[in-house]
């Protein structure tokens, strides 16, 4: 899937995209505990429970109205939200300097009057 990067970031992408797909079953656990309660969240653990050797897929037909919630792979990812609704953690305000802070910042006798 990925052909830009070398074996130890592939071993490392693999490890991030399995460990959330654990995590995501950990959350379709509990949130369908009717169906999933005694089930340990691995693939082989939902497999035989759905009896399906598509477990991903099936579930993504169980739990449909949960996918906004759920991350990826599996869900939607939430943290990816609308350009017009999102607002930056950290950025300051965009524009120009002030004027005093543009003086205090240039060294004592750098400019003189002309």
């Amino acid at each position: 899937m990925r052909t830009e990067i070398e074996l130890p970031g592939a071993l490392r992408y693999l490890d991030r995209l399995c460990q959330s797909i654990h995590r995501t079953l950990a959350a379709i656990r509990g949130l369908e505990p009717a169906h999933f309660t005694a089930v340990a969240p691995t693939l082989q653990a939902f497999a035989a429970a759905l009896g399906s050797d598509t477990v991903l897929m099936c579930l993504r037909g169980m739990v449909a109205r949960y996918l906004p919630l759920l991350p990826t792979p599996f869900g939607f990812d939430p943290r990816r939200r609308c350009r017009d609704t999102a607002v930056p953690r950290f950025q300051h305000q965009a524009g120009p300097d002030p004027p005093i802070a543009i003086l205090e910042t240039v060294p004592a006798g750098r400019f003189t009057a002309a």
